[in-house]
């Protein structure tokens, strides 16, 4: 019987298509993030340097997930909020909060 298989499949192809969508969404958010700061500072930024800027911040948080995701043996997703989360404790622990 190939249901099992073909259901394994299936689950892993969601993961996999939900991973892509949110490192896509995710790069909607740092282009969101470097229009805020293009208008803080009242400048604007040349296309090249938003390029660049956002293929250097995506390609080190991608890199740094599928470290985490390989070394722990969690899903990416899994890895992408244990990151998360360890840089909310890590600046609360830095800004004295809760203490």
């Amino acid at each position: 019987m190939t249901s099992p298989t073909e259901f394994d499949a299936c689950a892993a192809a969601r993961e996999r298509i939900a991973d892509g969508l949110a490192l896509a969404n995710a790069g909607g958010v740092v282009a969101w993030y470097f229009e805020w700061a293009q208008d803080r500072q009242g400048s604007l930024w040349e296309e090249e340097l938003v390029s660049a800027r956002l293929h250097a911040t995506t390609t080190k948080a991608f890199e740094a997930t599928l470290h985490r995701s390989e070394s722990v043996g969690v899903s990416l997703r899994r890895a992408a909020v244990a990151l998360g989360l360890g840089r909310v404790a890590e600046a609360t622990r830095l800004r004295g909060l809760f203490q």
